[in-house]
């Protein structure tokens, strides 16, 4: 799944395809100001987000689930290091899952 749009967009389709995700945010991309401590699911990533940092949400982002990441990046920031990296807890399509049904870091 490729989705390149803003980050409520990205964040939203998230949601909808994996409600059972959670984000956790790098503050190093993201800034001190909109990050929060552990993982959040994704409506908790967008509520923090319309309250901290609401101009974030409007940023052009690229969500990628595949076989190697599962993440969000800011593009205009950083293509390189995601700002959000996305964990399941649950099963996600047999291409992307691995043994203990958790997505592989990157």
């Amino acid at each position: 799944m490729h989705l390149h749009d803003n980050l409520q967009v990205c964040l939203l389709a998230l949601a909808s395809r994996y409600p059972e995700s959670l984000i956790e945010n790098n503050s190093d991309v993201i800034g001190a100001h909109a990050s929060y401590p552990g993982c959040r699911t994704t409506q908790e990533t967008i509520i923090w987000l319309q309250r901290t940092e609401p101009a974030l949400l409007k940023e052009k982002a690229s969500l990628v689930i595949d076989e190697q990441r599962h993440v969000i990046y800011l593009t205009d920031r950083n293509d390189q290091t995601p700002a959000y990296r996305i964990h399941y807890r649950g099963k996600m399509s047999a291409h992307t899952e691995t043994n203990n049904n958790l997505p592989a870091e990157t």
